[in-house]
């Protein structure tokens, strides 16, 4: 039996956005993908320079902090 891919999760509790982990190498992808889906999904400015996404290590989610 396969094991199952981990995936780090946007933390909004009812989205379905998700991005397979690959390691912390690829933390500037991870944050890269999640800020353009919060502006396709939760209507972030696209110019928005007060946000910055963090990731949440133990549950592996990201969420959209103000600076």
């Amino acid at each position: 039996m396969a094991d199952k891919p981990i995936y780090v999760r946007c933390a909004i509790p009812d989205c379905d956005w998700g991005i397979p982990f690959a390691g912390l190498a690829k933390l500037r992808d991870y944050r890269r993908q999640f800020r353009l889906h919060c502006i396709e999904r939760h209507g972030l400015a696209v110019d928005d320079t007060e946000s910055y996404a963090h990731l949440e290590l133990d549950a592996l989610l990201m969420d959209l902090w103000k600076a």
